[in-house]
């Protein structure tokens, strides 16, 4: 078996000139914080998300160069509230973030989100033996008055598709398809954030996470 991985740089279709700038839609300067609560329903058919133990925080941190070029340090911290304190605190680094024109990319060339809905970022596959068996495709839908944790705002929706043959699913059955969302608002930045899927389709797992606070300069 020969296994080689692919991370490409974006399919780009014919787009305006008039795109927005994706810094309006998250804010990089240092220090901008987003604080989400962790909702799941555990995988059960009913869908009914409750709130988890699991507070996430992200913050922009500190510029780097990677590959010559500027790149903003994006930060997550994952904790448990347990009796109103923290504990199994849990910092890593997420991504590390730039602008080219429509898009936010990170440091390895792929897109982070675009503004430009007429995009279709195809920006990562896994190829065994020449046959494409794991694909990610991002593309962004602008929904007005979306009702997100913050309120009712216009935002900028970034769905990822992740996409696994079942070749080589953890199951050897099925094929693995996980779809998720992270909605923008602007000026503000990250709203809401949802992931449906699993390793095991079978599973119905969903979870969301919620801003329920920010600070953004």
């Amino acid at each position: 078996m020969v296994t080689s991985c692919t991370k490409n740089e974006d399919i780009i279709e014919p787009s305006p000139t008039n795109f927005t700038d994706p810094s309006e839609y998250l804010p990089l300067k240092t220090g901008n914080y987003w604080i989400f609560q962790t909702y799941s329903n555990n995988g059960s058919q009913s869908g009914t998300l409750r709130p988890t133990e699991y507070m996430d925080s992200t913050y922009v941190g500190s510029d780097t160069i990677i590959n010559g070029l500027k790149h903003t340090k994006i930060y997550s911290m994952r904790y448990e509230l347990l009796n109103g304190q923290k504990s199994n605190i849990r910092t890593y680094l997420l991504t590390s973030l730039r602008t080219k024109d429509s898009r936010m990319i990170h440091g390895e060339g792929g897109t982070y989100f675009s503004t430009d809905t007429i995009l279709k970022a195809h920006y990562a596959t896994e190829a065994v033996n020449n046959k494409t068996v794991y694909t990610i495709t991002g593309k962004a839908k602008y929904i007005p008055n979306a009702n997100l944790p913050i309120g009712v705002k216009d935002a900028l929706k970034w769905e990822v598709v992740h996409f696994t043959d079942k070749s080589i699913s953890i199951s050897g059955n099925d094929e693995y398809k996980e779809n998720s969302s992270i909605y923008f608002v602007k000026g503000i930045g990250f709203a809401k954030i949802v992931i449906n899927g699993d390793l095991y389709p079978s599973n119905n797992k969903r979870s969301e996470k919620h801003l329920i606070r920010y600070s953004v300069n």
